[in-house]
């Protein structure tokens, strides 16, 4: 596949991973089988709230409900700050567990709301479930919170959410008809509009994402009070430090999802500085070897993605071998491979002589007899030992010196990838409760990294480049092929020397055309005895691997057991 279409690929792959993840990001944030569609909230400083909300159920539940995070009593006090339910009105059945773990309910129903329901909830239950629909409850407390002052300012912290479904929509309403609001700090920062005596805030809140106000104010409820010095200065200096903090979050948050959709940029952007190569003209059909080199590596380097070698390797290699008169292969019944010399060879020529010379009786290698000598086998490790030995035949890397690895680079940029997931990983599991921002850098760095690591599995080249003028080898070889497989082309070669087509065969088979190419041989009137070769090779060497993977599946897997005595 040519590398234009290979690179389209990748850069398809990555833009559905970047519209997918944001897809599934968002409805975790703001979707579900069941969010609030409207909250809204009127405090007044004096301690007064009123809440609403208007559930979306989209799956199956029987309770609806808020909890607290301090304690929640009904109808009591407490000598610590508290929140009190006053009243409540929903559509089936209200209730409320309070910070002791009291129940207040119809009485039929308590011991299962106990059961279920957390400490600090107050809700709505239905014993039946709700069906689809729109739910609204509302809910009305007394506030007592702690309360800071330093003899001129007093300082009030009001947490209207923290742990909840997504909101889609709230509206919070502070009321200053009192006029004691100095002044108002929302966390996260959302615009403040004022509305004659009311300051109204507005927006969305993603899941478990922080919803509160900071106020300071000239007079406030005293219960609580707790005295400070400079509640002004420290709760502006809090605030702007939590302000940096939230842009920052937001910037990098903003910065992984640019990068996640800017990640076809990137690719291009790798591809043209580490993966293009050089313009050649090469024709469309080669009729001569690009150059002589050993079967094996032309496998290796040329056939497919320049570091995969495969069986096409090893038999090409036995193929050339026996036409350069190092063994001599009969073909019958059985397959014999005799071993003539083992003068000039390289090393993966001698891995697969003395292979055949390490299983041969009188120098003569027998397929049938080797099936025999594996159907022979009881040992576990002796089966694994000889299947390790001939899947080395089946294993070269030796491409350094045609190719700078791609595969590497992406490795490298994925690794980096990876850190800055872990980092916002890190951040996220820390600082999520005062930042929810994070959630998406987050999430965001983690589909950076996925995209990322899926083009660690490209074609070394892809990303990465041919050595000097291989590639131009490469498409030579590409070309032979294409001549080799084309009879039309091969008709016009009748009469070349028989040599020429031996030569012509044992690089087809490297390349992957071998049994193609025999049969157009024989179409052809060309009488090669390795024509025939080259078929029962393929036939016979993959029912003796067959035998192999069966005889070792069935030692590997047994598993000892015991039995039990007795009387029958």
């Amino acid at each position: 596949m040519k590398e234009g279409w290979l690179l389209s690929i990748f850069i398809l792959a990555s833009i559905t991973i970047a519209f997918s993840g944001y897809h599934a990001i968002n409805y975790f944030e703001y979707g579900g089988g069941l969010t609030v569609d409207e909250y809204r909230a009127c405090f007044s400083p004096d301690g007064f709230l009123n809440e609403s909300y208007t559930y979306d159920v989209k799956s199956d539940f029987t309770m609806l409900y808020r909890v607290w995070d301090v304690p929640l009593l009904y109808n009591k006090s407490l000598n610590e700050p508290f929140v009190q339910l006053i009243d409540m009105n929903c559509s089936y059945i209200p209730y409320v567990k309070d910070y002791y773990g009291n129940v207040y309910s119809s009485g039929i129903y308590s011991d299962i709301i106990r059961e279920k329901a957390y400490l600090n909830e107050a809700g709505c239950y239905n014993p039946d479930g709700y069906e689809r629909g729109r739910y609204e409850i509302d809910y009305s407390y007394r506030i007592y919170p702690p309360v800071e002052y330093d003899g001129e300012l007093y300082h009030m912290n009001i947490k209207f959410a923290g742990q909840h479904v997504p909101y889609k929509n709230f509206k919070i309403v502070l009321d200053n008809s009192s006029g004691t609001i100095r002044k108002i700090f929302s966390h996260p920062q959302f615009s403040i509009e004022k509305d004659g005596s009311r300051y109204i805030l507005e927006g969305k809140s993603q899941k478990n994402g922080l919803l509160e106000v900071e106020l300071l104010l000239n007079s406030s409820n005293q219960r609580f009070l707790y005295e400070t010095n400079n509640v002004k200065e420290k709760t502006i200096s809090a605030n702007e430090r939590y302000y940096a903090g939230y842009k920052i979050a937001e910037a990098f948050s903003y910065l992984m999802k640019g990068m996640v959709f800017l990640f076809p940029a990137i690719l291009l952007l790798v591809y043209y500085l580490f993966g293009r190569e050089k313009k050649f003209v090469v024709p469309k059909y080669l009729s001569f070897v690009p150059k002589k080199r050993k079967p094996w590596r032309v496998n290796l380097v040329f056939k497919g993605s320049a570091t995969h070698f495969d069986k096409d390797g090893f038999y090409a290699t036995l193929l050339d071998l026996h036409v350069r008169k190092i063994i001599e292969i009969e073909n019958g019944d059985d397959i014999k491979i005799k071993i003539l010399k083992k003068d000039g060879l390289d090393d993966y020529e001698s891995k697969v002589v003395s292979f055949l010379e390490r299983h041969s009786e009188n120098g003569i290698f027998s397929l049938n007899s080797f099936k025999d000598e594996i159907n022979e086998i009881e040992s576990a490790s002796r089966i694994t030992a000889l299947r390790n030995e001939m899947g080395g035949l089946y294993s070269v890397r030796d491409a350094k010196e045609f190719i700078i690895n791609g595969r590497l680079s992406m490795a490298i940029f994925s690794s980096i990838a990876f850190l800055i997931f872990i980092i916002s990983f890190f951040l996220y599991m820390s600082y999520f409760d005062k930042y929810p921002v994070l959630f998406e850098s987050f999430s965001y760095s983690f589909l950076f990294f996925i995209q990322f690591l899926s083009t660690v599995s490209a074609p070394p080249t892809l990303f990465g480049r041919w050595k000097k003028e291989y590639y131009k080898e490469k498409m030579e070889w590409d070309s032979f092929r294409r001549f080799l497989l084309e009879i039309a082309q091969l008709k016009k070669y009748e009469s070349k020397d028989i040599s020429i087509w031996k030569e012509w065969l044992v690089y087809a088979t490297a390349l992957g055309a071998g049994k193609k190419v025999s049969k157009e041989f024989k179409k052809l009137g060309i009488r090669l005895p390795e024509a025939d070769y080259i078929p029962s090779m393929y036939i016979s060497f993959a029912a003796l691997n067959a035998t192999m993977q069966s005889k070792y599946s069935s030692l590997t897997s047994r598993s000892g057991g015991g039995g039990g005595g007795g009387f029958g």
